[in-house]
């Protein structure tokens, strides 16, 4: 449990450091209603079956396709909603906060940022 926590303190430091970074916002005050509803539909409900693995591919196929600010907006939510859930969810979606730090670890190479705390 104490790992997981130092894993979620990690994710959260990440996250707020690429959004100041990348989008100069903070990421948890940043409004996502600009990003197209039907793709943010399509991530939400990749999530809502527990599919993880199947919305983050949609947002990395997005992030090297489409004008990168908006995607970049709703990669961060959606890293902020899988670090908000239990471990016993992410599992259940078949995913870690491994994978979330590798997937922000993704985005900052990505972009140039180098993601090392």
């Amino acid at each position: 449990m104490l790992a997981d926590n130092y894993l979620a303190r990690q994710i959260d430091a990440k996250i707020r450091m690429l959004c100041f970074i990348l989008l100069k916002c903070d990421a948890y005050e940043m409004d996502v209603l600009s990003v197209d509803s039907t793709f943010m539909d399509a991530v939400d409900a990749f999530v809502a079956g527990q599919n993880f693995g199947g919305a983050e591919d949609l947002l990395f196929e997005r992030l090297t396709d489409d004008a990168p600010s908006i995607v970049l907006q709703a990669a961060f939510s959606f890293y902020i909603k899988l670090n908000r859930m239990r471990d016993v969810e992410l599992e259940m979606g078949g995913f870690s906060r491994e994978e979330i730090l590798e997937g922000l670890d993704e985005i900052g190479r990505m972009y140039g940022v180098e993601t090392e705390l």
